[in-house]
């Protein structure tokens, strides 16, 4: 098979793969390609929504056709041909060449075999013996059938065979190709990359495909520097995708796996200004592309990329979010009886359902394992898992920020900052706790081996015991009872190794049981996504209250140059 693929194949695919590539060891491909998996992945037939069309490959478009039945479509054939006649350069010529052998009763059509390189097809015959009889008849050769040809039609005629390319096609008549409802810039190939069915790619240049990209990923009504971070978010992100489907034709997908791909139809003017307006910008870590993921909303703060799927990586650090505008929230219900069906639906089997434990949750409040326990067993399930093994009822989590029965971890109040829930009565605890941010604090006392982070990122270890007390308002201090300083009433004192420090939550990592004794389990859910990277409610807040591009980037993702 021919493969004229234009673009670049990048060398990092995923979060997976940590090491970093440096941005000197390859180039920012002009294009890339996209398989349109939306609706064109693996078909019998695509059509074609366009009157009139250049066919070409390479992009350098050779023929122009015009439609007489309103449209065209590509199809599979996995027919007879008979090559009547080679070597011809150019449609037009095939075309008159066809017309010697249509007047003697035979069905030819062009068939195009190359850049400028045009046959006779006669046929198609269903097998073998049919074809090779007219091929004797007219002194030409038999072309198998195989897994490498395609047919044009014009309604429900076949125009031209695609036999060993994978054809490149264009309306001739705007900026834009209509395939269906939706519609795209560049060119649309066509190719049988499996062997099977075909699939259409969309090659197109990379800047035009972020116009798509920014305007179907994040609302146009936000923030006009949220959607520039947003644009170098993705134009970063893109650079280490690029081999996330090399094995199937393409580049990169349509859909959420890679970035939401809608076409020239999804764009809008204001987002395309932001992708023009940082033209040629990423976001480097140690000189290379991050793998710059982003969500909707967080919950009140991001997560470790360690927590989300497999491995740590330094750009991808839990932030506490500055400003989330318009935090989502959600809410589940479930039985006994329903989590049982969702366990088994997942090829597990624990009994009849007792409990949900929360056995671990992470420093920045997002649930990292739960545990279903069963009087037949326990069924342990971590960090994104968590989210998609409910999807067979009600679909995938909305986020791993919940309660369930009100235990667990969850923001509170109308600013959007992470406000999780605690335990007043808690006054020994020897487990880890993590001190984050918590208003109305109030005589918690004796917490040991605990750790205190700032919201700046810094970190305060060791064995002294802790004191919270409710100052009252709305920025809080810390002191430890080796400051020597006792809390009188609502007035705090701080040590100065702890000052500084903003209003605080506290989450306990042991086994949270969440069992009521109603058999009924109730999900209380804030943010949506996976929750690292960049949340996109956080950073149109942050461009509320006056940050740039660059800066939301920068809180986001940790240590970056943004170039």
């Amino acid at each position: 098979m021919k493969k004229l693929f234009k673009g670049l194949t990048a060398l990092i695919t995923s979060l997976a793969i940590i090491n970093p590539v440096n941005i000197f060891a390859y180039n920012i491909p002009e294009t890339v390609r996209i398989g349109l998996e939306y609706k064109y992945k693996n078909v019998y037939s695509v059509p074609i929504t366009e009157n009139k069309i250049s066919i070409g490959i390479n992009e350098d478009m050779e023929t122009g056709i015009t439609s007489t039945s309103g449209g065209f479509s590509v199809n599979v054939t996995n027919e007879y041909f008979v090559i009547a006649k080679s070597g011809i350069r150019y449609y037009d010529e095939a075309l008159s060449s066809c017309v010697d052998y249509i007047t003697k009763g035979y069905n030819a059509v062009p068939a195009y075999v190359g850049e400028n390189n045009w046959s006779i097809y006669i046929g198609r015959y269903s097998d073998y013996n049919s074809a090779f009889q007219v091929a004797q008849i007219i002194g030409g050769i038999v072309s198998n059938a195989d897994n490498d040809k395609m047919v044009l039609k014009d309604g429900n005629s076949t125009i031209i065979v695609f036999d060993n390319i994978y054809p490149q096609i264009k309306s001739d008549s705007r900026d834009y190709t209509l395939l269906g409802d939706r519609s795209y810039r560049g060119v649309i190939e066509f190719g049988r990359y499996s062997g099977s069915n075909i699939t259409a790619v969309n090659v197109v240049d990379l800047e035009e495909y972020l116009y798509s990209v920014v305007a179907s990923e994040m609302p146009a009504s936000y923030g006009f520097e949220a959607l520039k971070a947003q644009a170098v978010a993705a134009r970063s992100y893109t650079m280490t995708r690029m081999s996330a489907h090399s094995s199937s034709g393409y580049e990169l997908c349509d859909n959420v796996h890679c970035q939401a791909y809608k076409g020239y139809g999804g764009e809008t003017a204001t987002t395309n200004s932001a992708v023009d307006a940082t033209k040629g910008v990423m976001a480097y870590y140690a000189g290379s592309p991050i793998n710059a993921v982003f969500h909707a909303s967080s919950g009140g703060h991001t997560d470790n990329s360690e927590n989300v799927w497999v491995n740590y990586l330094p750009y991808l650090r839990g932030v506490p979010e500055l400003n989330e505008i318009d935090m989502n929230t959600w809410s589940r219900t479930y039985t006994a009886a329903q989590i049982e069906a969702i366990v088994a639906a997942n090829g597990d089997y624990v009994g009849n359902v007792t409990d949900i434990v929360l056995s671990n949750i992470s420093e920045t409040g997002h649930i990292v394992e739960i545990q279903i326990v069963g009087t037949a067993g326990t069924v342990t399930v971590s960090k994104e898992a968590i989210r998609s093994y409910f999807s067979s009822n009600g679909g995938s989590l909305e986020s791993r920020v919940f309660t369930i029965n009100g235990k667990g971890t969850r923001p509170s109040g109308s600013t959007g900052n992470y406000v999780p829930p605690i335990d007043n009565n808690v006054t020994t605890q020897t487990d880890k706790f993590t001190v984050l941010g918590r208003d109305n604090v109030s005589n918690i006392s004796s917490i040991n081996n605990t750790y205190v982070i700032s919201s700046q990122g810094n970190v305060k270890t060791g064995n002294e015991t802790l004191t919270v007390a409710n100052s009252g308002g709305i920025n809080k201090t810390y002191y430890t009872s080796n400051s020597g300083y006792t809390p009188t009433g609502n007035n705090m004192y701080s040590a100065s190794s702890l000052s500084g420090v903003g209003s605080t939550m506290i989450i306990n990592s042991s086994p949270v049981s969440t069992a009521d004794g109603s058999g009924v389990f109730v999900f209380e859910g804030y943010g949506w996504g996976h929750g690292a990277g960049m949340s996109q409610k956080g950073a149109n807040g942050m461009a509320q209250m006056g940050y740039t591009y660059d800066q939301i980037l920068k809180h986001y993702y940790t240590g970056i140059e943004v170039k």
